[in-house]
């Protein structure tokens, strides 16, 4: 009886699932947008839409919501670590690990005015572009350390709005270090190069490195053949523990 109720329960989360998905795919089919207005008359408006890889009881370790109340009203559901991972396919796991599962997502943008779309922007950018995007479109300063007297935590991404506007610019500078952590795990990124600490039992629990050029789906660690990489990466990570003053979870 146990076994029958965790698979009804399963088939069932499975279900609201996909019946969430067909219904936000009939709200964007092509058919039921209207013709574009020229240019002058849509709003100024800049309008980014992005994933979430999930939230709460919707992410891949379930919640407290009971099976009877899935699907409806002010519900949310779970569907499973290993369905998480199939829904960030082709990538390495799924939300709240530092793999590409987990911090990848995909997101559209409309720049004010904008008729037709442009290419896909493959480059590298992160949530925290977005504020010096705002910025500049709103020609505001950017205020650094300083605002209103006060010292404040200097904006650390980059503005998006030269690549959106022609996709061949780039946006941050060869060599570029971007690193970031979530619940113990961790991830350096420099170019093409990639270390990431994914914590048991999800990973091993140390530094693998990765070559996302050939091995977006992380993969094969080849850390063991670049020790040198490996090293200035994790320097990166120390630099960047110092920076931020990161005090790791205690199991860590």
């Amino acid at each position: 009886m146990k076994k029958d109720r965790r698979q009804t329960s399963r088939w069932r989360r499975l279900g609201v699932v996909a019946l969430s998905t067909a219904a936000l795919g009939g709200c964007l089919q092509n058919g039921n947008t209207p013709p574009p207005k020229p240019a002058d008359t849509r709003p100024n408006v800049l309008l980014i839409v992005a994933d979430d890889l999930g939230y709460s009881d919707i992410g891949a370790f379930g919640g407290e919501i009971s099976t009877p109340n899935l699907g409806r009203p002010l519900s949310n559901v779970s569907y499973g670590r290993r369905w998480a991972e199939v829904g960030a396919t082709p990538f390495r796991l799924w939300k709240g690990n530092p793999t590409e599962g987990g911090v990848v997502v995909p997101a559209i943008a409309r720049l004010p005015k904008q008729i037709g779309a442009k290419a896909a922007l493959t480059q590298f950018t992160s949530v925290t572009d977005l504020a010096p995007t705002l910025l500049e479109l709103a020609k505001a300063p950017n205020p650094g350390s300083q605002h209103k007297g006060k010292t404040v935590n200097p904006i650390t991404g980059v503005s998006l709005l030269p690549a959106l506007d022609e996709r061949g610019k780039e946006l941050r500078a060869a060599g570029t270090v971007i690193a970031d952590e979530l619940h113990g795990g961790r991830y350096v990124r420099r170019d093409n190069w990639k270390i990431s600490w994914v914590t048991p039992p999800a990973g091993p629990g140390r530094w693998e490195l990765f070559d996302l050029a050939t091995d977006r789906g992380e993969i094969t660690d080849v850390a063991s053949a670049n020790p040198q990489v490996v090293s200035e990466l994790t320097a990166q990570w120390d630099a960047y523990v110092q920076r931020v003053g990161l005090i790791l979870p205690v199991w860590q």
